[in-house]
């Protein structure tokens, strides 16, 4: 595989995982109906990541 494939491979892994990450943020926040707070302890993320991925979703909206 070429440094260039390498590249693109890693940026797809990359986001895949941030595609996945929203959904799941998305499935409990929204239709859950958690908080961002009980959100970030689920994910083991922080509340200000959840707080930005929200707000990345609905600015693409």
């Amino acid at each position: 595989m070429s440094e260039r494939q390498a590249e693109h491979e890693q940026v797809r892994a990359a986001l895949l995982i941030k595609q996945a990450r929203m959904e799941r943020v998305l499935e409990l926040h929204h239709r859950q109906g958690l908080s961002t707070f009980c959100v970030a302890v689920e994910l083991k993320i922080s509340e200000d990541e959840v707080c930005a991925i929200l707000e990345e979703v609905e600015r693409g909206r």
